[in-house]
C-alpha cells in the first residue's frame, strides 16, 4: 500500500496556527463556512497503540473562496492505516488532506466526482458542531470524529460491517475515546436544538381591549427549535441571534421608531397611535444551523483504493415570524350639548353633537334618543333608569369628526329631558354610548305656576285688614315659591282692567307668602285707612325651576274685579225745608248740604268741586249748572248723579221721627238734587191739594263708591204742616236746641251770599283749610283726608 503523504506532528507537540476563518472538517472532509479571509495548513496528529499498532488521526482547513463553486473539497480516510511505511492492518488512520488544486503534494485525490444534499436532523446537528466549535483549533479531531459519528456508515474496503463502527468498537486507546465523548457529548447537545425554527411574537395589553392610545408590549420573541427556546444563540447554536423587528400600521416603539433590532427575550414597548391594522414582522440575521450539508463522492484514488464520501456544511440561514394584523378599532365619542337647557312648552329641540374618534371616510350614524326624566333633574350614569320615558329619536349621518346638529323632537311637558346617544359597533368601530343624566344634554321645561286671587272683602270699612286669597296651580309639586302681593290705593276712582300705574302710584304694603306646591293660600293681612279704591297685584320670580309670573299683563292686571277692594265714601247730610208750615195750593223747596262725597263726584274727574250760592239754584228745567263737559266724556261711570227728596203727606198728624219709612207712608212728590258736596236747593215741590202734616226724606242709592244714604223719616225741619182753614191744627216743632257750651265763643251769623275762608286744626293731615258757607249754615270741608260737617244755626250753638 502506498503510504499516504501525511507529515504527522505529535498532538501536543504544536499548537494549532492561528487563522481568521470559520472551518471544519465533517467525516473526513472539509466544512467551510462562508465569509473566511485566509487558508491555513495545519495538521493534528496522535499517536497511540491500537492492537499493538499506531492510529493517526490528521485534519487540514483551508478556504479559498466564498461561492460555492470555488471551494476545494479534500480529505480521505484509507482502509488501511501507515506509519513510517509500516503497514498498520489493525487499524485505521483519518488523514485529511489537500486536494490536488490546494497542494500538488496529494496527488493520489482525484477531483470530486460529485455533490448531493443531505437534509435532515444530523445535518442540523453538523452545522451547529461546526458553528460552535470549529473556530477552536484543538477541537478539530472532536469535530472529525463527530463528523463520522454522523455520517459515516459506509461499509469499510475489505472488512464486514461499517469500518467506523468497528474502529469505536476496537479501538481502546484512552485519548481517542475521550475525543469520542466528547464528539458525542455535542451531538446529544445540538440534538436538543434541532427541528423546526420558529419565532412567534405577540403583543401584551395587558388584557384590556387595544384601541387608540393604548400602551404594551412586544413579548415572546425568541427562536424555537421544536419548543425549546435557543435563547441569544450563542450557546445553543453557535451564532449570536439577532432580531429585526418592524412594526406595521398605527403601531410604534415608545420612542416613536417603528423598526428595531433586537436580542431574543427583549420585551419593548409599544404604543397605538390610532384606529386601524396594526401588526409586527421579526427577522432573524444569518444565525440558525442550516438543515442541510452537501455530500462530496471522491470514488477511487489513484490507487484503486476506494474513498469514503466527505460531506461540507452550508451556511447559517435566517427565519421570520409575524404577528397577523389586528384591527384596532376606531372608538368614537360624542361631546353633546342640548340646544336649549331651558325651554318652554312646544319647543323643537335638537342636540348639537361634536363627533370625535370616527373614521373620516365612512358613514357613520348617530343616534340621539330623548328622555322625559319626570320632575326632578336626574342624576348621571350609565344605565338608562326604567323611570325614564323615551320621547323620541332622531338619526343623524356623520362623516369624520365634527360638529352637527340633530333633527328636533317637541316637547311640551314641564320637567327634566335628557338627550342619549348611541353609536352602533362595527368592524372597525366599537360601539358606543353616552352616560344619562349628563348636564349639558338636559333640558328643563319650567313649571308656570298661575296665582288666582280674591281679595277677602270687596266693600270695606276704614281701618279695616283685609289679605288676598291666592289660589295656586301649575306650580310643580311639593315646590315651595314665594309669592308677593302688593296692595296698592287709595284711589279715587275705579280703573279698567290692565290700565298702568303711575310711577307715584300709592302702596299699603306688601306681603311675602311661602306656598309649597299647589292649593289654596291666604296672604297676611294688611290695613286700610281712608276711603277709595284699593287693588292686589301678585308676583312670582323666577326660580331654578318654575317660571316668573305677574310680569305679563293678562297675568297679574291692575284693578282686577275680584282683587279689588273700596273702602266707600258715606254721605254726610243735613236739610232745611224752606216753609214749616203752607197751604192748600201752596209749595216749599229744599235745602240740602251735601259732605262725605268724593270731591268730584257726579262731575268731571278732577274737579274739586263744592256746590255753593249763587250757582245752588235750579235752572227753569230744573237742572244744575255743574263742571260736566257736554258729552260727559269725563263723569266717572260709576257714579250716581242725583239724591232723591222724596215728600211723604199727608198725615193727620205730625210723623214720628223714625229710621224707617212707613210701608204706607203716601208719596207727594220727588225731586232730585245733584249728588255733589255743598248746599244746594231743591225745586219746588208740587203744589199742597190736600191738608195735613208733609216730611221731606234725603235719599241716595249709592254708587260703586258711595255707600247708599238715606236720611231719617220725620225730621222737623225737614216737615211742614198744611192746615184746614178751620182747624189750624198744631204746628210743625222746632228743632230741639243743642246747649252751648259757656266756654265756646259766640258764633257770629254770616250773610247769604258770604263765604268765609277759616282754618280749623282738624287733628287730619293736609290741608286744614275750610269754608264757612253763609245763609245761617255752612259746612266746613276739612282737606282731602277727612271732613268736618256742621249746620250753623244761630249765634247760640250748632245745630250738628
Amino acid at each position: 500500500m502506498k503510504e499516504l503523504s501525511c507529515s504527522p506532528v505529535k498532538r501536543g507537540g504544536k499548537k494549532l496556527a492561528a487563522f481568521g476563518l470559520t472551518a471544519a472538517v465533517v467525516g473526513g472532509a472539509l466544512l467551510v463556512v462562508p465569509g473566511a479571509q485566509a487558508s491555513s495548513n495545519t495538521q493534528d496528529v496522535y499517536w497511540g497503540p491500537q492492537y499493538g499498532q499506531t492510529t493517526q488521526v490528521y485534519s487540514a482547513y483551508i478556504d479559498d473562496g466564498e461561492d460555492e463553486g470555488d471551494r476545494t473539497y479534500v480529505g480521505a480516510v484509507g482502509t488501511h492505516g501507515y506509519t513510517g511505511g509500516s503497514e498498520a492492518p489493525n487499524g485505521y488512520t483519518w488523514c485529511i488532506q489537500w486536494s490536488q488544486e490546494a497542494n500538488g503534494q496529494n496527488t493520489e485525490l482525484p477531483p470530486p466526482a460529485g455533490t448531493s444534499n443531505i437534509t435532515g436532523t444530523e445535518a442540523q446537528v453538523a452545522n451547529i458542531i461546526v458553528a460552535k466549535h470549529a473556530a477552536n483549533g484543538s477541537n478539530h479531531p472532536e469535530i472529525a470524529l463527530a463528523m463520522h459519528e454522523l455520517f459515516d456508515h459506509n461499509e469499510a474496503d475489505g472488512r464486514d460491517g461499517n469500518a467506523w463502527a468497528y474502529e469505536k468498537a476496537n479501538n481502546n486507546d484512552g485519548t481517542f475515546n475521550t475525543i469520542l465523548d466528547t464528539a458525542t457529548s455535542w451531538i446529544t447537545d445540538a440534538q436538543q436544538y434541532t427541528g423546526d425554527y420558529t419565532i412567534q411574537p405577540e403583543f401584551d395589553f395587558g388584557g384590556e381591549s387595544v384601541t387608540p392610545g393604548s400602551t404594551g408590549k412586544l413579548t415572546n420573541l425568541n427562536v424555537m427549535a421544536d419548543g425549546t427556546s435557543l435563547g441569544s444563540g450563542v450557546n445553543t447554536v453557535g451564532n449570536e441571534i439577532e432580531l429585526t423587528v418592524e412594526l406595521t400600521g398605527t403601531l410604534q416603539f415608545s420612542d416613536g421608531s417603528t423598526t428595531k433590532t433586537l436580542a431574543p427575550g427583549d420585551e419593548p414597548e409599544v404604543e397605538v397611535t390610532g384606529a386601524g391594522m396594526i401588526g409586527a414582522t421579526v427577522e432573524t440575521n444569518d444565525s440558525l444551523p442550516n438543515n442541510t450539508v452537501t455530500k462530496v463522492e471522491f470514488g477511487e484514488d489513484s490507487y484503486g483504493d476506494v474513498l469514503q464520501d466527505r460531506v461540507t456544511h452550508q451556511a447559517p440561514v435566517s427565519i421570520d415570524g409575524a404577528i397577523p394584523d389586528m384591527q384596532v378599532k376606531h372608538i368614537p365619542s360624542v361631546t353633546t350639548e342640548t340646544s336649549e337647557q331651558r325651554a318652554e312648552p312646544g319647543t323643537e329641540l335638537f342636540d348639537k353633537i361634536t363627533v370625535d374618534g370616527v373614521p373620516d371616510d365612512e358613514d357613520v350614524t348617530v343616534t340621539s334618543t330623548l328622555y322625559y326624566a319626570g320632575d326632578d333633574r336626574p342624576e348621571r350614569q350609565e344605565s338608562i333608569p326604567e323611570t325614564a320615558e323615551p320621547v323620541g329619536s332622531v338619526e343623524t349621518v356623520v362623516t369624520g369628526s365634527g360638529t352637527y346638529d340633530t333633527p328636533t323632537i317637541t316637547i311640551e311637558e314641564s320637567g327634566y329631558y335628557v338627550w342619549v346617544e348611541t353609536i352602533e359597533g362595527t368592524e372597525t368601530m366599537e360601539p358606543w354610548t353616552s352616560d344619562y343624566g349628563i348636564t349639558e344634554e338636559t333640558s328643563l321645561v319650567p313649571w308656570s305656576p298661575e296665582v288666582k286671587t280674591m281679595t277677602s272683602q270687596q266693600r270695606a270699612e276704614p281701618e279695616a285688614e283685609i289679605y288676598d286669597t291666592l289660589m295656586i296651580s301649575g306650580n310643580k309639586e311639593g315646590k315651595e315659591l314665594t309669592v308677593d302681593s302688593t296692595l296698592y290705593g287709595p284711589f279715587d276712582h275705579r280703573e279698567e282692567q290692565g290700565t298702568e300705574l303711575p310711577e307715584d302710584a300709592p302702596v299699603v304694603g306688601t306681603v311675602s307668602t311661602v306656598i309649597e306646591g299647589n292649593g289654596e293660600f291666604q296672604t297676611e293681612p294688611l290695613t286700610v285707612e281712608d276711603r277709595g279704591y284699593y287693588f292686589w297685584v301678585e308676583t312670582i320670580e323666577e326660580t331654578d325651576e318654575t317660571d316668573p309670573w305677574g310680569d305679563e299683563e293678562d297675568e297679574s292686571p291692575t284693578w282686577q274685579e275680584d282683587e279689588t277692594t273700596v273702602v266707600p265714601w258715606e254721605i254726610i247730610s243735613s236739610s232745611d225745608i224752606s216753609d214749616r208750615s203752607s197751604h192748600e195750593g201752596g209749595t216749599v223747596h229744599d235745602t240740602v248740604w251735601f259732605a262725605g262725597l268724593p270731591w268730584d263726584h257726579a262731575v268731571d274727574r278732577g274737579e274739586t268741586f263744592l256746590m255753593a250760592p249763587p250757582e245752588n239754584q235750579p235752572q227753569a228745567d230744573g237742572s244744575y249748572i255743574l263742571p260736566i263737559t257736554e258729552d260727559g266724556a269725563n263723569l266717572d261711570a260709576s257714579d250716581t248723579g242725583e239724591a232723591e227728596l222724596t215728600m211723604y203727606g199727608p198725615f193727620e198728624t205730625m210723623p214720628e221721627r223714625s229710621e224707617d219709612i212707613p210701608e204706607d207712608a203716601p208719596v207727594h212728590d220727588v225731586v232730585t238734587i245733584p249728588a255733589v258736596n255743598g248746599e244746594i236747593l231743591s225745586a219746588d215741590f208740587k203744589e199742597f191739594e190736600e191738608v195735613g202734616y208733609y216730611t221731606i226724606v234725603t235719599s241716595f242709592d249709592g254708587s260703586d263708591r258711595v255707600e247708599p244714604y238715606v236720611s231719617e223719616f220725620g225730621i222737623p225741619s225737614e216737615s211742614t204742616y198744611v192746615p184746614h182753614p178751620d182747624e189750624p191744627g198744631e204746628p210743625v216743632p222746632e228743632d230741639p236746641a243743642e246747649p252751648v257750651i259757656p266756654e265756646d265763643p259766640p258764633v257770629e251769623p254770616t250773610t247769604p251770599d258770604q263765604v268765609e275762608k277759616v282754618s280749623i286744626d282738624s287733628g287730619n293731615p293736609g290741608d286744614n283749610t275750610a269754608w264757612a258757607l253763609g245763609a245761617g249754615a255752612g259746612i266746613a270741608l276739612v282737606g282731602l283726608g277727612g271732613y268736618l260737617a256742621y249746620r250753623r244755626k244761630n249765634a247760640t250753638g250748632l245745630e250738628s
